[in-house]
């Protein structure tokens, strides 16, 4: 089956050929069952995975630029490694566990891992493979698809222009071309935890995604939304009907506010957290 657009924000950080082959593993495991059946298994499945990989990785990859902090808590190649080894499912062999250096190194050529630089590997990347390496869980299979394109790296969220019009599918490279007021969200709590003009939705054991305004503004080295208080009683009248004339206070007012609305729309669009403990 091709693979619906409709789902890509929802296998993020996976790039689109890591699930096409997930899915292709599970027609080989689940062959009496239907296409939309195995398509449902896999996105239960990766959703499942992802959440308990961002809670891993994170703060290692919030260590990765530290300089004082020691080597083995921060995101780097031998922690990817180690972790690749630690989170194989245990059916699997040893000789498949194994990362040997030379593997590896194959695998950063090929494009299936992506660094930051040298020794740092991404951490989008990164939560990806350890994901792909948890749901590979049949001895024998290839753990990568046959290959990936370069513009996977490029993940998609959904967008919405204004208040009343239908979501959308956008890569993350275009969101400059956006309405800076345009509404950005994603499952993927990554793109908050390690990108600026993000919005993290959720803290310790539950965490629902990102959510966002689409254009950002440098401010005293400070990612700021380029929103409006206008703008913002558009998206939330009673959320903007906090904002207080303070002569002096306007924008850094009008910055508090965005982040409280974001939280307000984030609930009819992540869902909220009973989604998660139930």
């Amino acid at each position: 089956m091709n693979f619906p657009n409709a789902v890509l924000p929802y296998i993020s950080p996976l790039p689109l050929s890591y699930a096409e082959h997930l899915l292709y593993l599970l027609k080989q495991k689940y062959p009496e069952e239907n296409e939309q059946a195995l398509l449902a298994l896999l996105l239960q499945r990766v959703q499942e995975k992802r959440d308990s990989v961002f809670r891993y990785i994170h703060p290692f990859a919030l260590n990765r630029e530290k300089r004082r902090v020691p080597s083995f808590v921060k995101l780097s190649t031998e922690w990817l490694k180690r972790a690749l080894y630690e989170h194989t499912p245990e059916q699997i062999p040893e000789a498949e566990r194994r990362v040997p250096h030379s593997t590896y190194t194959y695998w950063v050529k090929s494009g299936y891992i992506h660094h930051e630089r040298f020794g740092r590997p991404d951490p989008h990347s990164a939560a990806a493979v350890l994901i792909l390496r948890m749901l590979v869980d049949v001895p024998g299979w290839r753990l990568f698809p046959p290959s990936i394109q370069e513009q996977e790296k490029d993940r998609y969220c959904l967008v919405q222009l204004s208040p009343k019009a239908t979501p959308t599918l956008c890569r993350l490279s275009e969101l400059g071309h956006l309405p800076p007021s345009a509404l950005v969200w994603s499952p993927w709590a990554g793109e908050a935890a390690w990108s600026e003009g993000w919005e993290l939705i959720g803290r310790g054991q539950y965490y629902l995604g990102s959510i966002r305004f689409a254009r950002v503004k440098w401010v005293d080295d400070l990612a700021w939304w380029d929103i409006t208080l206008k703008d913002l009683q558009a998206w939330d009248a009673r959320g903007a009907s906090c904002y207080l004339h303070h002569p002096g206070n306007e924008e850094a007012q009008v910055q508090a506010l965005a982040r409280c609305i974001l939280h307000r729309l984030s609930v009819s669009r992540l869902g909220d957290f009973s989604m998660k403990k139930g």
